[in-house]
């Protein structure tokens, strides 16, 4: 699972959640493990904190957008 890569390069599933979707609270993710986690981001694509961004720099949810540049 690609997302399993990316929270692991992040150091925590939690980073790529958008904790403050309704869903995760309904769903309990607030202090839910990694697996759980990405289980629901996988199975609720709006969980997904995004966009998330790859380079060379390093791997960061970028929310807000000027978040970018530091990975630039």
């Amino acid at each position: 699972m690609e997302l399993a890569g990316l929270a692991k390069q992040m150091g925590d599933a939690r980073l790529l959640l958008r904790e403050k979707e309704k869903l995760a609270d309904e769903l309990g993710l607030k202090q839910a493990d990694d697996e759980a986690i990405l289980d629901a981001i996988a199975a609720h694509p709006i969980l997904l904190n995004r966009p998330v961004v790859v380079s060379p720099k390093g791997v960061k949810a970028c929310r807000p957008a000027e978040l970018v540049k530091e990975l630039l």
